[in-house]
């Protein structure tokens, strides 16, 4: 009997994806008679409220330094952390929950211990990932040095954090790893794509979660699929913060004759030429109807999406998570990854300078002249379709709440 449960969620809305997942969370659980709330930065809270009313401003650990991807730097100022702390202590008090939600949120877990917690996360942040972020298997210099940063970031990076919970008697975890998971953690990634084998006991695997809900503010596209004129899909993302890149993967791809439709994101431009129609928003699945190869940043709501309409996919990641997810695709036979050799020490610039033109348009044309080379993206697509992700949450929470 769900009549009365309420659920709050905190989605650590650093990226948009967490924030959709929620909005997915919130829709699903509404539906099946669950009061669902939202906790989310303030700084994102008038956008979230448009499609959840029950929305609720909160700080978060990473608007400070503004850094997207987990660094020391989100938990160097106690004074702040305990802020974080507090304000969702807040929204627990005025939501009273029956179950807490938190999406890759570092806070929600220690929030308030008597309620239980249900975590949701991505496999390759976590340390028993057989890979590292953005590496391949091959032992490298380079794969060594981050496997030690991110030792380190598990056992260190909370220091100052705890450090200041502790002073306010607060029962605190012992590591940064602490700090995420709940009671309960599930990976909304699937074991084909996400490179795991083998997951502790208390973790699940869910499959994604994908909202839905762009589609009803997304553009439709003008085009059809045309057999005799390649069409490609530009989700540029954060690639709209490197305008060189940007415009060197439209040359390139005008270059060869393509048609490109092209998302330039919330404040990106709008244009139209006979062969490019470019919208800050364009609805993914009208959109990836239209496409014969998919060019993109790599974040997982993106991929999994490209995949459920079996696009491959040619990922430039800006970061390591998305340079991860790329070389799952390839290592799946769904797509190609345009590698960067670098450690990630938190710096996106390392990832957007230099861009090797060379390089990208090899891999451009080895995906457009062989297209069916990809067929693997067809066999994930019915797997995907047949992937029970709802009916898993629900049960879970059911058995939580």
């Amino acid at each position: 009997m769900t009549a009365g449960k309420r659920i709050l969620i905190f989605p650590n809305s650093n990226t948009l994806s967490h924030v959709s997942r929620a909005l997915s969370l919130c829709k699903w659980l509404a539906e099946e008679g669950y009061e669902t709330h939202i906790g989310v930065s303030n700084s994102r809270k008038n956008w979230v409220q448009g499609f959840w009313p029950r929305c609720h401003g909160i700080l978060e650990l990473w608007e400070p330094s503004g850094k997207p991807f987990p660094s020391p730097g989100w938990f160097s100022d106690g004074v702040y952390c305990e802020a974080c702390v507090t304000s969702q202590e807040a929204v627990i008090d005025t939501v009273r929950p029956d179950l807490i939600i938190g999406i890759f949120d570092f806070v929600s877990g220690i929030s308030r211990k008597s309620t239980p917690h249900l975590s949701i996360n991505g496999a390759c942040m976590l340390p028993w990932n057989d890979s590292v972020l953005g590496f391949d298997e091959k032992e490298t210099p380079e794969r060594r040095d981050q496997k030690k940063i991110f030792r380190i970031f598990w056992a260190f990076a909370a220091k100052s954090f705890r450090q200041s919970l502790e002073k306010r008697h607060r029962d605190v975890p012992s590591s940064a790893l602490e700090f995420l998971l709940g009671n309960v953690n599930c990976i909304y990634e699937i074991p084909e794509i996400a490179g795991i084998t083998s997951l502790p006991p208390s973790h699940n695997y869910i499959g994604p979660v994908v909202w839905e809900g762009w589609d009803d503010i997304g553009e439709k596209v003008p085009w059809r699929r045309n057999g005799n004129q390649f069409t490609v899909y530009l989700n540029s993302g954060t690639l709209m913060k490197s305008e060189q890149t940007m415009a060197t993967i439209i040359n390139e791809c005008l270059a060869r004759g393509f048609r490109l439709l092209m998302s330039s994101g919330d404040k990106g431009p709008s244009w139209s030429t006979e062969r490019l129609f470019c919208r800050p928003f364009l609805a993914p699945s009208d959109v990836l109807r239209r496409a014969d190869l998919v060019v993109c940043t790599g974040g997982v709501g993106a991929c999994y999406m490209n995949l459920k309409f079996a696009v491959p996919s040619l990922v430039i990641p800006m970061q390591p998570e998305q340079a991860t997810n790329g070389i799952n695709l390839a290592r799946s036979g769904c797509g190609e990854v345009y590698r960067h050799n670098v450690v990630f020490l938190g710096d996106a610039d390392r990832y957007r300078h230099p861009f090797d033109q060379k390089r990208f348009g090899q891999l451009l044309d080895v995906m457009t002249g062989n297209p069916d080379g990809y067929g693997e993206r067809r066999r994930i697509s019915k797997l995907l379709a047949d992937i029970t992700t709802r009916e898993k949450v629900l049960a879970i929470v059911k058995g939580m709440a």
